[in-house]
């Protein structure tokens, strides 16, 4: 597991990016469950963005806490 939430969306983001591909590679048409999914995935990425921004972070359980200094 990497050091982050904002670390694990990223990675999440790209590996949808990539099933995307796939699927445009192979004539398919991309699950509308798949782009539900990556705009959720963006929208959070950055609410955390801006959590951090503000001094704030979140916890393994989800809380989000102060960042202290």
């Amino acid at each position: 597991m990497s050091k982050s939430y904002k670390q694990d969306l990223s990675k999440l983001i790209q590996n949808l990016n990539k099933l995307k591909a796939q699927s445009l590679e192979r004539g398919k048409k991309i699950p509308q469950d798949m782009l539900i999914a990556e705009a959720r995935l963006k929208d959070y990425l950055k609410v955390l963005t801006w959590l951090r921004e503000k001094g704030y972070k979140v916890n393994k359980d989800g809380e989000i806490e102060e960042i202290k200094e």
